[in-house]
């Protein structure tokens, strides 16, 4: 079940594993769902 969302915005230079990716000029979006 999920539990939650998690957003992190980060640097999109910087390596990054999440579920979702969404990048947004500069920076990019991850999405993260806890199960």
């Amino acid at each position: 079940e999920k539990e939650g969302v998690f957003i992190l915005e980060h640097d999109k230079r910087k390596s990054f594993n999440a579920p979702e990716e969404r990048k947004y000029g500069d920076t990019v979006l991850s999405i993260w769902v806890k199960e």
